[in-house]
């Protein structure tokens, strides 16, 4: 007998969660699929520090950047940057496309802040 070992897991983000099934549009008359949505279990956000001494970060799977004076200045800001991408999206729903309708889904993940 045989005995899986779980894969071997670097970071959260490499790990997904998965959200309760999801209506997905069918071309045949009446018929509606379902499918699983896969969510990374944390959002990456690099942060470093430039040689003039101020502080930026940076969440390349949403797009966001932020840059203050001091590290947890950073960490504000950064909140900021976030909370107002997910207002513009939520404006926006109506009229954006499938991918980023997909992104709203990541709303309420944790966040990995990871040093360069």
């Amino acid at each position: 007998m045989q005995t899986l070992s779980p894969p071997d897991v670097k970071s959260p983000s490499d790990t997904y969660l998965f959200r309760a099934p999801v209506p997905i549009d069918s071309h045949a008359a009446g018929a509606q699929k379902s499918a699983i949505a896969m969510l990374p279990a944390a959002i990456d956000v690099e942060i470093w520090q430039e040689d003039d001494g101020s502080w930026a970060a940076h969440a390349e799977l949403l797009g966001i950047t932020a840059v203050a004076d001091t590290e947890p200045d950073l960490i504000s800001e950064f909140a900021e940057q976030l909370n107002e991408f997910w207002n513009i999206l939520n404006e926006k729903y109506e009229t954006l496309g499938s991918d980023l309708q997909r992104l709203l889904d990541l709303r309420g993940q944790s966040f990995r802040f990871v040093k360069r």
